[in-house]
Order: C-alpha cells, then structure tokens, then sequence
C-alpha cells in the first residue's frame, strides 16, 4: 500500500496536543480542571481562616483587599500564558519546511518505508511501539514523543483508511 500526503500545520498541533496529553497521562482534561479549582478554592478558603485567626485586630476581607492580593498572581498567570503561546507557536514546523513537505509512505512486509523529497527512511515493525487514532489521523509512535503521522486527509475513503489501520495493525 502507498500513501502520498503533506501535512498541514493545524494537523500537527493537534499531534502535538495529543502526544503530550498521551505522554503526561491526562485522559480527561476537564476533570482535572474542575479537580485544580475545587482544591486552589478550599486552599484560598484555608489561608483566608487562618490569616483571620491568626490576626491581632479585626480583620476585614474586602473587594480592594482581594484585588491587591490577586492582581500579582493574575499578572503573573497572563504572562506565563503569553510565554506558552509563543513557545507553541515558535516549536511549530515551517510550512514551507521539511516536516510539513510531500510524504510517502510505502508499507510492505519488511517495514515502513517514508520518504520525502530531501531523505528516505525505513522503519522495522519492531520499532513501532504503538498506534493511536485521533479523530481521523494516525499516529504511529516509535517513542513518547516521536511518531510517523499520517493524517486523515491522506486516504480518499473510509475503506481506504480501513485497509491502512488493518495493514498496520497486522504487522504492529
């Protein structure tokens, strides 16, 4: 079977965002949110009693008062998120670069053959450690991180994309 294709950029976000996710081990990303703001609220509710237990006058927890303690921590949350968007769009491949150039994939019973128009590769079966499927595309990972994409714009129908995910499957 032989598989011409060229990745796009919005593609390979979203390989990226699923290879972290797989590689950190979140499977519900809103759970996890909704767990991080019950404990940073119970955390805030802690310090808030014992800031006024421990207090010697009267102590009056106001809007001006809450504004002052948070705006250091909301300044400093907007800035790290500047930085994590830059850093996001920094590592993304050139469009016009080598990642995201014409691919070939020829697969056959000794291996995976990928090829480009600068370099030509062959990957065992053995190296292939796993396969994900992610709405659509497939990611045949030989690492955490590292994986042969193959987007779902590549097949021309769902028996085409069938018969790859057998073939794969066959050998993996």
């Amino acid at each position: 079977m032989i598989i011409t294709f060229q990745l796009e950029q919005e593609e390979y976000k979203k390989f990226t965002k699923f290879a972290l996710k797989r590689a950190c081990g979140k499977k519900n990303e809103k759970k996890s949110f909704v767990l991080n703001l019950i404990i940073w609220f119970l955390l805030a509710v802690v310090f808030m009693v014992v800031f006024q237990a421990i207090s010697k006058k009267s102590f009056n927890f106001d809007i001006p008062t809450a504004v002052i303690v948070l705006l250091p921590f909301i300044i400093g949350a907007g800035i790290y998120l500047l930085e994590v968007l830059k850093l996001q769009k920094g590592t993304l491949p050139k469009i016009d670069g080598f990642l995201l150039s014409k691919s070939t994939i020829e697969i056959n019973e000794d291996g995976l053959h990928a090829s480009k128009e600068s370099a030509n590769s062959f990957f065992k079966w053995s190296v292939i450690e796993s396969i994900s499927e992610n709405e659509g595309d497939y990611y045949l990972f030989l690492d955490n991180l590292y994986a042969i994409i193959v987007p779902g714009t590549a097949f021309t129908s769902e028996k085409q994309a069938g018969e790859f995910r057998g073939l794969i499957e066959k050998y993996v």
